[in-house]
């Protein structure tokens, strides 16, 4: 069964740090270029998936990666 997940590109998970976190969360990031290792190891991961069966089962899907990155942030304030 694979659990319900959010599809996102890098530019929408900075966006959505920036808006939870602000800019300064955001320049924490250090972007680099991936060793081909990694990069093959990221394009064999799946774009969309079937999560159906999870639905079924009544796991909720977060609506946006932002949503995910606002539970964490309120999760380490507990």
């Amino acid at each position: 069964v694979l659990l319900p997940g959010i599809t996102a590109n890098v530019g929408q998970m900075l966006q959505a740090l920036k808006e939870v976190g602000g800019e300064a969360a955001a320049k924490l990031v250090k972007r680099e270029k991936p060793s081909p290792e990694i990069k093959a190891m990221l394009d064999s991961w799946p774009i969309r998936f079937d999560i159906s069966k999870a639905l079924g089962l009544g796991f909720v899907a977060d609506s946006s990666f932002k949503e995910a990155v606002q539970d964490f942030a309120d999760s380490l304030k507990k």
